[in-house]
């Protein structure tokens, strides 16, 4: 059972590509269909054909030496995965640190690794990082 929200699911699509979606609300259609809306911040991608309770999850990754996470990063992709992609819940002080809301599942290797960061101006960068916490 998905709780009314706002809350977090897992969207799969046919091609076993999965992305964490925010959604505001949802509605009961019948006993069998429910209509989840996504928030502001969020999109259902093309193509879901399941989706799954996310519960409670985070990532936080920890910038590569002396490099830091801009502190408008917005979303972020795993190289090898650019379907899927996950919102950035907070970039820590001094951009060292970046929590993002993604389950901790190994979609994020343990480290040293490249992401893409969506910025709030929509641009996009590569950012490495050293480790998972």
């Amino acid at each position: 059972a998905l709780p009314a929200g706002p809350a977090t699911v897992i969207a799969f699509d046919g091609n076993g590509i999965k992305s964490v979606v925010l959604y505001d609300s949802l509605e009961s259609v019948d006993s069998d269909f429910l209509v989840l809306h996504a928030g502001a911040r969020s999109k259902f991608p093309k193509g879901v054909v399941q989706v799954a309770a996310a519960g409670k999850h985070e990532v936080v990754l920890i910038a590569r030496g002396s490099d830091d996470f801009p502190p408008d990063a917005e979303e972020i992709m795993p190289l090898d995965s650019p379907q899927a992609s996950f919102l950035v819940a907070t970039v820590g002080t001094a951009g060292r640190t970046l929590r993002i809301d993604a389950p901790d599942d190994g979609t994020f290797p343990p480290g040293p690794a490249i992401i893409r960061i969506i910025l709030a101006d929509s641009s996009k960068q590569l950012a490495a990082y050293d480790s998972v916490a």
